[in-house]
């Protein structure tokens, strides 16, 4: 199988596998608890706790354990603190759900939204004129799960510090993380959001990472684990996992990087080169380096992954978190596509072990497949 979904998720690394395997048998005990075994427990969570923060350039404290992504955008967007005399928050027209519908549950500020720019990243300029004073928290995508494109951070951090100075800046890191560097905390960043599953770690586990020692109000009460910022006795076998991808992922060397960022570009120039009329989404700016999202005229993307799994290709029209959703991508929506282009996108998504022969057998394949059924439809 040719595996081009790691946007949804990546494959864990044996490495990961081996060492959640070992915290099940030798670090099974409740953390929280005073004995031996407890301790033991405790030891390794908080060792993968300093990997995390070690890799981001964060003290340890700044590492808070959640259930993954979604968890950890909600912490931060719902429990970071609104600075006295702020009120508002700024988000775009585009974010993932678990960012954008949790802003919308905060009773105790006022939402506003900035526009896209048609290559897929906030719009400065619209954003500057949503930032003032009153502005307590800006939460934004850096890179984009559904088309790839990749925020100006430090453009952006610019405007928040001169426009807002109050205001606490959380970037939703889940698809960016590590690809090729940590949060760009040293940009100015307050918070950000990170999922294991996304960088070959376990399912269920991520963090909220905090620069400082920021106030954070906790969405769940009841034990006190991370410092009473979530309660829950925490996932061992996830977090230890956790650890040990970062740890890999330290421990890449930038080639790795360098290689595959240039099987993505390779990928989108080679399609949109033999496939007439497709177009590449975030194209003209900065990009995640392992995810080409392809509108192909005159085809349904469902149907063309349906004949890509038939040859042993696996890839996706859409991110997986909306899967059984028949609505239309806000977010695709937001770059101005029609609702056929939005049918017609096609998400292809790299890991870093996705080899070259992968990306010539996918080159050859995807043409003929789009050629094939786009005739069908013109007949039809």
């Amino acid at each position: 199988m040719i595996y081009l979904d790691n946007a949804a998720t990546t494959r864990p690394l044996d490495a990961v596998a081996a060492a959640v395997l070992s915290a099940l048998r030798q670090a099974w005990a409740n953390p929280s608890s005073a004995h031996r075994a407890g301790l033991a427990a405790r030891a390794t969570v908080e060792e993968a706790r300093a990997t995390v923060a070690a890799y981001c350039g964060i003290e340890p404290h700044g590492v808070v354990f959640t259930s993954g992504g979604t968890e950890a955008n909600h912490l931060a967007v719902l429990g970071l603190p609104l600075r006295s005399g702020t009120r508002r928050i700024v988000t775009t027209v585009a974010e993932h759900p678990s960012l954008g519908r949790a802003a919308a549950l905060r009773r105790d500020a006022e939402v506003v939204t900035v526009r896209l720019l048609g290559n897929g990243s906030v719009d400065l300029d619209d954003l500057e004129r949503h930032l003032d004073p009153s502005v307590g928290l800006v939460a934004l995508f850096e890179g984009h799960n559904e088309t790839g494109a990749r925020n100006p951070i430090a453009a952006i951090v610019e405007r928040v510090r001169r426009k807002a100075p109050r205001a606490l800046l959380h970037v939703d890191a889940v698809q960016s993380f590590g690809k090729p560097a940590p949060p760009p905390f040293s940009l100015g960043v307050d918070s950000a959001a990170v999922s294991a599953h996304k960088v070959h770690g376990p399912k269920g586990v991520g963090a909220l990472l905090l620069r400082t020692r920021t106030l954070l109000a906790p969405l769940q009460v009841g034990g006190g684990q991370e410092a009473d910022r979530r309660s829950g006795t925490e996932n061992v076998p996830g977090i230890v996992g956790f650890g040990a991808a970062v740890a890999a992922l330290a421990a890449t060397p930038a080639a790795a990087f360098a290689a595959l960022a240039a099987r993505r570009e390779r990928l989108a120039r080679e399609l949109t080169a033999r496939i007439p009329g497709a177009r590449v989404l975030a194209a003209e700016g900065e990009s995640l380096p392992h995810i080409v999202a392809l509108v192909l005229p005159g085809v349904r993307s469902e149907v063309v992954l349906h004949h890509l799994e038939q040859r042993g290709i696996v890839a996706s029209a859409g991110a997986a978190c909306h899967a059984g959703s028949h609505a239309l991508s806000p977010a695709l929506r937001a770059l101005g596509l029609a609702d056929d282009e939005i049918r017609a996108t096609l998400r292809l998504s790299l890991a870093r072990d996705t080899s070259d022969a992968e990306i010539e057998a996918v080159i050859a394949a995807l043409p003929p497949i789009v050629a094939e059924l786009a005739a069908l439809e013109r007949r039809a």
